[in-house]
């Protein structure tokens, strides 16, 4: 009994699928990879803290508490290796920064 099926594990499947696939694949390394130098970037010394709090933002797609006392912050702290004086004045800074704009 012979069968019709190929092996070799392309299943039969076209080189266009194939490309596809593969690039997708690369696409995925490729943003993972990006994912693994923002996460780095987030808790780096040389990082400034106004960038790793923002980072920290669009990770988790949320805005730095405008209150000293949210229990956000030591978990942003934490999550950016900053104190939580440093989150405190980035607060500031933001505040002072939006009281600027207003006429």
């Amino acid at each position: 009994m012979s069968s019709n099926r190929k092996t070799g594990g392309d299943f039969g499947l076209g080189a266009e699928y194939q490309d596809r696939r593969a690039a997708a694949l690369r696409a995925m390394e490729a943003k993972a990879e990006l994912r693994k130098s923002r996460i780095a970037a987030l808790r780096a010394p040389e990082t400034p803290s106004a960038e790793r709090i923002s980072l920290w933002e669009s990770f988790h797609e949320l805005r730095l508490p405008v209150d000293p006392h949210h229990r956000l912050v030591p978990v942003i702290a934490n999550d950016t290796a900053l104190s939580i004086g440093e989150v405190h004045d980035e607060q500031k800074r933001r505040l002072a920064a939006k009281s600027e704009v207003r006429p």
